[in-house]
């Protein structure tokens, strides 16, 4: 099978900043994601509002986690969730990767 390149399963996690508003955050998502499918077999993308972490929470707490690398498009400050995705990525084989969207 020489010559053939296997793209990584990804999973995209992009976070709505304080100041963006909903339509420049579905505008810089369409080319934030179209750069990355060059790369990688994008399995899901999720969003979260400023204030929220609904869609990482559930990530973290769902059963399967078929990927290689999960995509995060800001650095996540809050310890604790860091922590926990940490350990996770640990327990499932897959690498968390910062990819700052330009916004």
């Amino acid at each position: 099978m020489s010559g053939v390149i296997l793209m990584e399963q990804a999973v995209i996690y992009l976070k709505q900043s304080g100041s963006e508003s909903l339509e420049i955050l579905l505008t810089s998502t369409k080319s934030y994601i179209s750069k990355l499918k060059d790369e990688y077999i994008i399995k899901n993308v999720l969003f979260d509002s400023f204030n929220d972490t609904y869609q990482l929470d559930n990530f973290i707490n769902s059963t399967s986690k078929k990927l290689d690398v999960f995509i995060i498009d800001h650095l996540i400050n809050d310890e604790f969730n860091l922590t926990v995705l940490k350990e996770v990525s640990k327990m499932e084989n897959f690498r968390i990767e910062y990819v700052p969207r330009n916004t």
